[in-house]
């Protein structure tokens, strides 16, 4: 199920993807020993919190392994699917708003969440999210847990103003803003000179009307889905393009109480096992409704090739080895928006 929208989404373009040569510095690196500990942060005169506002705040709760559960804390909240723990576990999280201690600190928005038992490891994943403030111009939201001395990212999605991702384990969590473009789905169709080769930035898919390739038995669930990627695409003037990415597909989606109770399912498990294949974090009250969070890895490193028109703001795509994809695209100075109506997806990309 949704295999056929992955694959179509990874055709051409991708979502804010972090560089990795500017999500941490060496010099400014600080290793996880340290990056909590208030003794050793150093805020400007101007910057610094109140010692209040420094002084990490905390919470514990016990989640049951069967029902699973979720722990919140400020403007962060974990939830645990039923079934992600092997047994019954008391989980605690920790915040501080001093983060100067932190790997490359001006790029975090969020304060540091640092969650425990250490270590652990959850069957299936959970999904952070994080309440998101304005975006700057330009930049990104991620979350990142602190590797060693530098950041790693995690493909993440914003969907009302939330940002989520999937974590598999316990560490040092933050929200970070990186390069990149975090748009949302809407699209105004101009045209210009496609002619170049293009950075693929972003792509964005809301489906407000989820029925197709959503089941027969739930016309209304909805869902938006973002993609994380890196490559590039060509379109040269014999009117040849060539395009190569390495994808994920982040996804959320909401199921109807009155779907489940269609489809004879008695709790939210039962929508990831019957559509994900046990690969989604569902959560929820059977009865009114669940949210499943999906990271889909399509295959790597996809290539495609074909050819290109356009007449005016339209554009005729014809792959070697699929089908032909039609709509409109507007080119805003540097920056190409493609909206694709067969996926219910616009996508971003920069001129390089």
């Amino acid at each position: 199920m949704h295999r056929s929208l992955y694959a179509l989404l990874a055709l051409l373009f991708a979502c804010p993807a972090a560089d990795d040569d500017d999500s941490s510095d060496d010099d400014d690196a600080a290793d996880d020993d340290d990056a909590m500990d208030d003794d050793d942060a150093t805020p400007d005169d101007d910057d610094a919190a109140d010692d209040d506002d420094a002084t990490p705040d905390s919470a514990s709760v016990l989640i049951d392994a069967k029902a699973g559960g979720e722990i919140s804390l400020g403007d962060v909240t974990l939830v645990i699917p039923a079934g992600a723990l092997a047994v019954d576990t008391t989980l605690t999280l920790t915040d501080t708003t001093d983060v100067t201690g932190l790997p490359d600190s001006g790029s975090v928005f969020s304060a540091a969440y640092d969650f425990g038992p250490d270590d652990l490891q959850f069957l299936t994943p959970a999904s952070l999210r994080l309440v998101l403030p304005a975006a700057p111009e330009g930049l990104a939201p991620v979350v990142s847990w602190v590797d060693g001395t530098s950041w790693s990212d995690l493909p993440s999605g914003v969907v009302d103003g939330v940002l989520h991702a999937n974590v598999d384990h316990f560490t040092v969590f933050a929200g970070r803003w990186v390069s990149g473009v975090w748009e949302d789905c809407s699209f105004n169709p101009c045209g210009g000179d496609l002619v170049g080769t293009w950075d693929l930035l972003g792509a964005c898919t809301t489906l407000d009307d989820y029925n197709e390739p959503g089941p027969a038995w739930c016309p209304g669930v909805t869902g938006h889905f973002e993609q994380v990627a890196t490559g590039e695409v060509t379109y040269d003037v014999a009117g040849t393009f060539e395009a190569e990415q390495t994808t994920h597909v982040y996804g959320v989606t909401t199921w109807p109480g009155s779907c489940l109770a269609a489809a004879g399912l008695t709790d939210c498990a039962g929508i990831n096992e019957e559509i994900y294949s046990g690969e989604a974090s569902c959560v929820g009250d059977p009865a009114t409704s669940c949210v499943c969070t999906v990271e889909t890895v399509p295959a790597s490193d996809v290539t495609s090739s074909g050819t290109w028109t356009t007449t005016g703001p339209d554009y005729s795509l014809v792959l070697d080895a699929g089908p032909t994809i039609e709509g409109s695209f507007c080119i805003d100075g540097d920056r190409l928006s493609v909206d694709v109506p067969v996926a219910d997806q616009v996508t971003f990309a920069d001129r390089r």
